[in-house]
Protein backbone atom coordinates (compact mmCIF):
# COMPACT_ATOMS: atom_id res chain seq x y z
CA UNK A 1 0.00 0.00 0.00
CA UNK A 2 1.84 3.61 -0.98
CA UNK A 3 1.37 5.78 1.67
CA UNK A 4 -0.34 8.37 1.09
CA UNK A 5 0.37 11.30 3.28
CA UNK A 6 -2.73 13.24 3.92
CA UNK A 7 -5.40 10.70 4.89
CA UNK A 8 -2.65 8.25 6.38
CA UNK A 9 -2.43 7.81 9.75
CA UNK A 10 0.23 5.59 12.26
CA UNK A 11 -2.00 3.13 14.89
CA UNK A 12 0.57 2.20 17.65
CA UNK A 13 -1.50 -0.87 19.26
CA UNK A 14 -1.47 -1.28 23.24
CA UNK A 15 2.88 -0.33 23.30
CA UNK A 16 2.63 -0.79 27.32
CA UNK A 17 4.57 -1.64 30.38
CA UNK A 18 2.45 -4.25 30.94
CA UNK A 19 3.06 -5.61 27.60
CA UNK A 20 6.63 -5.25 27.71
CA UNK A 21 9.57 -7.68 29.15
CA UNK A 22 10.70 -5.05 31.23
CA UNK A 23 10.24 -4.41 34.87
CA UNK A 24 7.02 -3.74 35.06
CA UNK A 25 5.98 -6.35 32.29
CA UNK A 26 2.65 -8.32 33.79
CA UNK A 27 1.64 -10.34 30.29
CA UNK A 28 4.89 -9.77 28.23
CA UNK A 29 5.40 -10.15 24.87
CA UNK A 30 8.98 -12.06 24.39
CA UNK A 31 11.52 -9.83 22.70
CA UNK A 32 9.15 -6.27 23.46
CA UNK A 33 10.84 -4.04 24.42
CA UNK A 34 13.44 -4.96 21.47
CA UNK A 35 10.93 -3.58 19.38
CA UNK A 36 10.13 -0.22 20.58
CA UNK A 37 13.08 1.72 18.85
CA UNK A 38 11.99 0.19 15.57
CA UNK A 39 8.05 1.67 16.33
CA UNK A 40 10.01 4.96 17.28
CA UNK A 41 12.02 4.69 14.24
CA UNK A 42 9.21 4.37 11.71
CA UNK A 43 7.03 7.14 13.30
CA UNK A 44 10.06 9.80 13.70
CA UNK A 45 10.79 8.66 9.94
CA UNK A 46 7.26 9.32 9.21
CA UNK A 47 6.40 12.29 11.36
CA UNK A 48 9.84 14.12 9.21
CA UNK A 49 9.22 12.94 6.24
CA UNK A 50 5.12 14.57 6.81
CA UNK A 51 6.59 18.03 8.26
CA UNK A 52 9.43 18.55 5.42
CA UNK A 53 6.45 18.19 2.98
CA UNK A 54 4.41 20.87 5.65
CA UNK A 55 1.93 18.51 6.36
CA UNK A 56 0.82 16.63 9.69
CA UNK A 57 0.83 12.82 10.96
CA UNK A 58 -1.75 11.54 13.10
CA UNK A 59 -0.10 9.20 15.51
CA UNK A 60 -2.96 7.40 17.17
CA UNK A 61 -2.34 5.08 20.22
CA UNK A 62 -4.49 2.41 22.37
CA UNK A 63 -4.10 0.67 25.63
CA UNK A 64 -6.02 -1.32 28.04
CA UNK A 65 -7.13 0.57 31.47
CA UNK A 66 -8.41 -2.16 32.68
CA UNK A 67 -11.05 -2.38 36.71
CA UNK A 68 -9.17 -4.73 39.39
CA UNK A 69 -12.31 -6.68 38.82
CA UNK A 70 -11.83 -6.75 34.91
CA UNK A 71 -13.11 -10.62 33.43
CA UNK A 72 -10.04 -10.74 31.17
CA UNK A 73 -8.17 -11.76 34.73
CA UNK A 74 -10.36 -12.44 37.45
CA UNK A 75 -12.42 -16.08 38.28
CA UNK A 76 -11.61 -19.14 37.28
CA UNK A 77 -12.11 -19.13 33.53
CA UNK A 78 -9.87 -15.72 32.89
CA UNK A 79 -7.72 -16.11 29.62
CA UNK A 80 -4.95 -14.13 31.18
CA UNK A 81 -3.34 -13.02 34.31
CA UNK A 82 -3.93 -9.57 35.82
CA UNK A 83 -2.04 -6.83 33.55
CA UNK A 84 -2.51 -3.04 32.87
CA UNK A 85 -4.80 -1.81 35.41
CA UNK A 86 -5.73 1.78 35.30
CA UNK A 87 -3.66 3.77 37.48
CA UNK A 88 -0.83 1.71 37.37
CA UNK A 89 2.36 1.77 35.66
CA UNK A 90 1.54 -1.28 33.48
CA UNK A 91 -1.29 0.53 32.17
CA UNK A 92 1.06 3.56 30.83
CA UNK A 93 2.71 3.86 27.58
CA UNK A 94 5.93 2.89 27.40
CA UNK A 95 8.35 6.59 28.34
CA UNK A 96 9.52 6.72 24.40
CA UNK A 97 5.96 6.00 22.52
CA UNK A 98 4.11 8.66 25.23
CA UNK A 99 5.46 11.70 23.21
CA UNK A 100 5.01 10.27 19.78
CA UNK A 101 0.63 10.30 20.38
CA UNK A 102 -0.77 13.46 18.21
CA UNK A 103 -2.70 15.84 20.44
CA UNK A 104 -4.90 18.38 18.12
CA UNK A 105 -7.78 20.51 18.89
CA UNK A 106 -10.08 17.97 19.42
CA UNK A 107 -7.39 16.29 21.93
CA UNK A 108 -5.38 13.12 22.56
CA UNK A 109 -5.14 10.52 19.84
CA UNK A 110 -5.20 7.97 22.09
CA UNK A 111 -8.47 5.24 22.64
CA UNK A 112 -8.68 3.06 26.12
CA UNK A 113 -9.67 -0.31 25.99
CA UNK A 114 -11.16 -2.25 28.87
CA UNK A 115 -12.58 1.00 30.89
CA UNK A 116 -15.46 -1.46 31.59
CA UNK A 117 -16.73 -4.96 32.34
CA UNK A 118 -19.15 -5.34 29.74
CA UNK A 119 -17.27 -7.36 26.98
CA UNK A 120 -13.25 -8.08 26.59
CA UNK A 121 -11.72 -5.42 23.97
CA UNK A 122 -8.81 -6.32 22.40
CA UNK A 123 -9.63 -4.24 18.97
CA UNK A 124 -8.10 -0.59 18.91
CA UNK A 125 -11.76 -0.16 17.25
CA UNK A 126 -13.34 -0.64 20.14
CA UNK A 127 -11.33 1.65 22.81
CA UNK A 128 -12.25 5.55 23.08
CA UNK A 129 -10.65 8.63 23.64
CA UNK A 130 -11.54 11.27 26.24
CA UNK A 131 -14.29 12.64 24.52
CA UNK A 132 -15.94 8.87 24.25
CA UNK A 133 -14.94 8.98 20.58
CA UNK A 134 -13.94 5.95 19.00
CA UNK A 135 -11.39 5.79 16.48
CA UNK A 136 -13.11 4.56 13.23
CA UNK A 137 -15.72 7.70 13.60
CA UNK A 138 -12.49 9.98 14.68
CA UNK A 139 -10.37 8.79 11.57
CA UNK A 140 -13.56 9.39 9.07
CA UNK A 141 -13.94 13.27 10.55
CA UNK A 142 -10.05 13.95 9.89
CA UNK A 143 -10.51 12.61 6.50
CA UNK A 144 -8.00 9.84 7.09
CA UNK A 145 -8.47 6.83 4.91
CA UNK A 146 -5.65 4.33 6.08
CA UNK A 147 -3.28 2.95 8.50
CA UNK A 148 -0.34 1.75 9.26
CA UNK A 149 -0.82 -0.53 12.21
CA UNK A 150 1.80 -1.84 14.84
CA UNK A 151 2.46 -2.81 18.58
CA UNK A 152 1.71 -5.74 20.75
CA UNK A 153 0.71 -8.69 20.75
CA UNK A 154 1.02 -9.42 17.17
CA UNK A 155 -1.74 -12.22 17.53
CA UNK A 156 -4.46 -10.53 19.93
CA UNK A 157 -4.88 -7.06 19.97
CA UNK A 158 -3.12 -6.28 16.87
CA UNK A 159 -4.72 -9.02 15.02
CA UNK A 160 -7.90 -8.05 16.40
CA UNK A 161 -7.25 -3.89 14.99
CA UNK A 162 -6.49 -5.29 11.95
CA UNK A 163 -9.39 -7.21 10.89
CA UNK A 164 -11.95 -4.54 12.37
CA UNK A 165 -10.08 -1.51 10.88
CA UNK A 166 -10.44 -3.58 7.40
CA UNK A 167 -14.09 -4.44 8.44
CA UNK A 168 -14.51 -0.75 8.96
CA UNK A 169 -13.12 -0.24 5.45
CA UNK A 170 -9.50 1.33 5.98
CA UNK A 171 -6.64 0.25 4.10
CA UNK A 172 -4.01 -0.95 6.35
CA UNK A 173 -0.12 -1.71 6.47
CA UNK A 174 1.26 -3.90 9.02
CA UNK A 175 4.61 -2.87 10.38
CA UNK A 176 6.15 -6.28 10.66
CA UNK A 177 9.76 -5.43 12.86
CA UNK A 178 7.06 -3.24 15.20
CA UNK A 179 5.00 -6.10 16.16
CA UNK A 180 5.71 -8.80 18.71
CA UNK A 181 3.33 -11.76 19.72
CA UNK A 182 2.71 -14.77 22.38
CA UNK A 183 3.05 -17.98 21.90
CA UNK A 184 -0.05 -19.91 20.14
CA UNK A 185 -1.99 -22.34 21.16
CA UNK A 186 -5.71 -23.06 22.69
CA UNK A 187 -7.47 -21.78 19.90
CA UNK A 188 -4.68 -18.65 20.06
CA UNK A 189 -3.30 -18.12 16.49
CA UNK A 190 0.47 -18.20 16.40
CA UNK A 191 1.78 -15.00 15.56
CA UNK A 192 2.73 -16.15 12.37
CA UNK A 193 -0.71 -16.94 11.94
CA UNK A 194 -1.66 -14.34 12.99
CA UNK A 195 0.05 -12.30 10.15
CA UNK A 196 -1.07 -14.76 7.65
CA UNK A 197 -4.91 -13.63 8.60
CA UNK A 198 -4.14 -10.04 8.40
CA UNK A 199 -2.73 -10.34 4.84
CA UNK A 200 -6.21 -12.67 3.88
CA UNK A 201 -7.97 -10.15 5.09
CA UNK A 202 -6.74 -7.76 2.59
CA UNK A 203 -3.50 -6.05 4.53
CA UNK A 204 -0.44 -5.53 3.14
CA UNK A 205 2.80 -6.51 5.23
CA UNK A 206 6.09 -4.85 5.68
CA UNK A 207 9.11 -5.60 6.69
CA UNK A 208 11.01 -2.48 6.56
CA UNK A 209 10.66 1.36 6.94
CA UNK A 210 11.49 2.23 3.17
CA UNK A 211 8.77 -1.06 2.53
CA UNK A 212 6.30 1.27 4.10
CA UNK A 213 7.30 4.82 2.86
Amino acid sequence: MPIQPATTALAIVDAQNGFLDGPHGELPAPGGLAAIPRIVGLAEHLIRRERDAGRGLVVAACGDEHREDCPEFTGPDAPWPRHCVAGTVGAELEERIAPLVTEDAGGRWFFGKGRTNDDIEYSMTRGHDDAGRGIVDRARAAGITAFVVTGYVTNVCVLATVLDLRAAGFEVLVYTPGVVGIPGGDGLPTPDEAIAQMAAAGADIADSVAAVA
